[in-house]
């Protein structure tokens, strides 16, 4: 008799404090790593659309940059590659310019 108290107090001990854990993970831990995977995946949405923005504009607007002429950066795509807004003519265009001097040796 005394035996089957005593296991029966150590299981109900362990499932209280099993589910102590449980609660305390699910209400501290959780909200936390949830927050940190979702900006995560915004940022890496953020560049998945700054790439696919940058490799589109070659095409749609040109890629004549001459790099002496006034630039106003748009935002920079990868290193060594910007997206910038040249003026000519009083007309603003987008163009993806690369920059020779931020190139990596292997590129």
């Amino acid at each position: 008799m005394r035996l089957s108290t005593l296991l029966i107090t150590f299981c109900a001990g362990a499932l209280i404090g099993a589910a102590a854990v449980i609660a305390v993970a699910w209400l501290r831990v959780y909200p936390v790593v949830a927050e940190e995977r979702f900006s995560y995946g915004y940022e890496l949405g953020g560049l998945a659309m700054q790439a696919n923005l940058g490799s589109k504009i070659p095409g749609l607007f040109g890629s004549d940059v001459d790099p002496h002429e006034p630039m106003t950066p748009f935002f920079e795509r990868t290193k060594g590659e910007q997206v910038v807004v040249v003026t000519r003519n009083g007309v603003k265009t987008l163009r993806l310019y690369r920059d020779a001097s931020k190139a990596t040796p292997d590129q």
